[in-house]
Parts: C-alpha cells; structure tokens; sequence
C-alpha cells in the first residue's frame, strides 16, 4: 500500500512538472516572444501616433484662431503702422511729431536739434525752415533781397547784430555754407547747424 502512494506521488507530480513544462513552453515560445512585441510595438506606436496627432491638430486650431482673432488684427495693423517709414521732428522742448514723408535732414539751432521731414531729395532750405516754423517751436525772420534771396535777421528771440558784427550763420554738413537759404537745395540726412558768430556780412 505505501507503494502504490508513493507511484500516485510520482505520477500527479510528473503529470504537474509536464503540464507548468507545456504552458511555459506556450507563453514564452521564440515565436510567441516576437508577436507580442511586435503587437505591443503597433499598440504603443499607435498610442503615441494618435495623441501627436491630436497635439498638431490643437496647435493648428489654436494659431488659427489667434490668427482670426479680434487683437491679433490690431497687433497686425500696428504692426504695419510701425513698419511704415516714419520721419519724425522733434521741437526744443524735447516733443517728437511723426510724419509719413520719406526723407528727413537735421537742423541745429545754439545745441538743440529738430528732425524735418519732407517729401523730395533737394528741397530748398527756406521751405524747410517755414515748414519748421509751423510744426515746432522754431522761429526765425528775415529779408527778402531782390536778386540775392531771403537773409535771416532773427532765430529763436536772437537778433543779428551789426554794432558787434554778429549775425546767424549756418553750416552744411560741417562746410560754412556756400548759398542763401532760398536756393540751398536739402537732401535726406543732411545736417543744417546755424551758429550765432562774428561774419563779414
């Protein structure tokens, strides 16, 4: 009897070892091994694929959006503004007046500059100056000579001097000029300075 135990031991434990010898075969099989990564490959290929999609999709959505939207269109036609060329002239007391016109020159008065805008390259030093005059608080007068053209007697409050010999002079890009203001023909860039000194006038 305690033979036949020991034979019915043997056997269900064989029987035990043959069957775990099977279904660790079946689950861990060369074959088997390559499908499930191939399918937890597609699976994870898949779920990444998907939410970069969705991402893109979102991104899109929302430039496109931004894009349509309200302050968006502003910032754009402010943009454009900026982008514009703009000259500016600024006023002694530091003011700055913008002006859509292509070309700008310089002019300095005992120190203080003023930036004038105009439209055409060679346009004639007085105009500037009354264009000036007008915009800031810039002031000058003068005489118009027949055949010589418009001498300047006064800037800002000063007065030439003719008991001291002093009278406003001015300088173009650093020459002493060579013509009167009402021929003096201005460029963009260029620097008109106009000092208050002792002339042979």
């Amino acid at each position: 009897m305690p033979k036949n135990k020991i034979w019915l031991h043997l056997t269900i434990f064989l029987i035990l070892l043959l069957g775990t010898t099977y279904f660790t075969y079946e689950a861990f099989a060369p074959n088997k091994i390559s499908e499930n990564k191939n399918q937890i490959t597609e699976n994870s290929i898949s779920q990444i694929i998907e939410p970069a999609e969705l991402i893109e999709n979102n991104v899109a959505t929302k430039k496109e959006a931004t894009k349509n939207s309200p302050k968006n269109k502003e910032s754009e036609i402010n943009l454009e503004i900026n982008n514009k060329e703009e000259d500016t002239f600024t006023t002694s007391t530091g003011e700055k007046i913008v002006e859509n016109l292509p070309y700008s020159a310089t002019i300095t008065v005992d120190g203080k500059n003023y930036i004038i805008g105009f439209e055409k390259e060679g346009s004639v030093l007085k105009d500037l100056l009354d264009k000036l005059q007008t915009e800031s608080d810039f002031r000058f007068s003068g005489t118009n000579y027949s055949g010589i053209g418009f001498f300047i007697t006064e800037i800002n409050g000063i007065k030439n001097d003719n008991k001291k010999g002093k009278y406003w002079v001015y300088y173009l890009n650093g020459q002493s000029a060579q013509a009167g203001v009402s021929v003096q023909k201005i460029n963009s860039n260029d620097n008109i300075e106009w000092k208050y000194e002792e002339s042979t006038f």
